[in-house]
């Protein structure tokens, strides 16, 4: 996958931490009125272009080098193209987890994949992203569950 699309530039928390850029169902026959029928939808995701990983606080924090910048990228099943997830970014400042950049909605390509790549972090902190699908009419919402980064040199 490449998502290379620049869509803006954000500062983070109070010590301007990051900025951010973007780099078929089947036919069924109709259900009677009465009747209504969801399925539970799923998002998966990862960070991408890491190098290594390590444990901290319990948690697999991924390490990107500041050449690469880390993307967050999955897929929405069933296919939801032409929908939209949302991401959000932490970072873990002055001993707690704070805004990084507030929400963001991206739109599902034909195949039902989105990408952000986060740029200009700053190393040494770590940071934690999150998608989520918010569901329709016939999904479930779901998420991806945080999954944390930190930028090297």
């Amino acid at each position: 996958m490449k998502f290379r699309t620049t869509v803006g530039t954000a500062l983070a928390a109070a010590a301007g931490v990051l900025a951010m850029t973007a780099a078929p169902a089947m036919a069924a026959a109709p259900a009677p009125a009465a009747a209504t029928a969801r399925v539970h939808s799923s998002i998966s995701g990862g960070i991408y272009n890491s190098y290594a990983s390590y444990r901290w606080a319990g948690v697999t924090v991924h390490k990107v080098h500041t050449k690469y910048m880390p993307v967050l990228a999955g897929v929405v099943s069933p296919n939801k193209r032409g929908e939209r997830v949302v991401t959000e970014v932490q970072v873990f400042f002055q001993g707690r987890w704070q805004t990084a950049l507030p929400a963001q909605s991206w739109v599902l390509n034909s195949s039902s994949q989105y990408g952000v790549q986060y740029i200009h972090a700053r190393e040494g902190y770590v940071f934690r992203s999150e998608a989520i699908y918010n569901g329709d009419a016939r999904a479930y919402a779901s998420s991806t569950g945080w999954k944390y980064w930190t930028v090297t040199a």
